[in-house]
């Protein structure tokens, strides 16, 4: 049974959900936040650095995955993350 359930939102109405343990929903969450990163820097070099950007433009990170604890049917509270 899965400690955790990750629902992506792909388009309208449909989803992706992923059952994993906790581990691997961290490891997932972990790894999606470094290819965010590194998409970003590559995009600030391109654009000449980071300081290339307007300051009324803020960066922002796209939002958490759904991570909803429980049985692997989707039951249980609801578990976000705190905004940075």
């Amino acid at each position: 049974m899965a400690d955790v359930s990750v629902r992506f939102q792909v388009a309208g109405d449909s989803e992706i959900v992923l059952n994993l343990a906790t581990g691997q929903a961290v490891r997932l969450v972990e790894a999606i936040m470094r290819k965010v990163s590194e998409a970003m820097s590559a995009q600030a070099a391109a654009q000449g650095g980071a300081g290339a950007m307007p300051p009324a433009m803020p960066m922002q990170m796209p939002g958490w995955p759904d991570m909803t604890s429980g049985p692997s049917t989707g039951g249980g509270p609801q578990h976000r993350l705190p905004p940075a």
